[in-house]
């Protein structure tokens, strides 16, 4: 190779580095290690992370997750919680599971919470939907995912292992599965908290 060349290659390697950034930024969820993109694209929109968290059940380490939204709409002069919980903004919810987690256990989790999340929740319209996204749930081993993406009119997208598993439109459902984390009842403090940190 040249020295023309070779200064050329790394005029463009440097270039690529300097123009994308974002797409190697990472942060970290402390707790577990995991780490988890600073962006990423839900229904074409650019999301930002708002934060992290760590599920813990009893003394174990289950999951490790973190909350987007689309970054054109966050206003860090209003109710963070607000904002997540409303339909419109594109937003998504990472899960990255840190040990085996059999389907029926993910499914009675979300069940519980759902409950607690979804007012009246054995009559609401909502129960149908419900009842299939929760029949949707698999085994999930250790580093593999459950990705969960709500876009504008109550879209919900769930994928598992990176391959989509149900859609719904039902924004009752969609506020509801947000609020497993972020409602009224969430199943933690500490993540509800985490998954609002940088949006402040």
């Amino acid at each position: 190779m040249s020295r023309r060349s070779f200064l050329f290659s790394i005029f463009v390697l440097v270039t690529l580095l300097i123009s994308f950034p974002s797409s190697y930024a990472q942060v970290k969820e402390p707790s577990s290690g995991v780490s988890f993109p600073e962006q990423v694209s839900v229904g074409g929109a650019s999301a930002a992370i708002t934060g992290v968290g760590l599920r813990k059940r009893a003394i174990f380490k289950v999951y490790a997750i973190a909350s987007y939204m689309d970054a054109s709409k966050i206003n860090k002069g209003t109710d963070p919680y607000s904002q997540l919980l409303s339909d419109g903004p594109a937003k998504q919810i990472t899960m990255h599971f840190v040990r085996d987690v059999d389907a029926a256990s993910i499914k009675g989790a979300f069940e519980e919470s759902l409950k607690n999340n979804i007012p009246s929740y054995a009559s609401s319209p909502a129960k149908k939907n419900a009842d299939a996204f929760l029949a949707a749930q698999i085994d999930m081993k250790t580093n593999e995912e459950i990705v969960l993406k709500w876009t504008q009119g109550g879209k919900i997208e769930f994928i598992a292992k990176g391959q989509t598993k149900a859609t719904f439109t039902d924004p009752v459902l969609a506020r509801g599965i947000w609020s497993i984390w972020l409602g009224g009842s969430p199943i933690s403090g500490d993540i509800k908290t985490g998954l609002v940190a940088r949006m402040k």
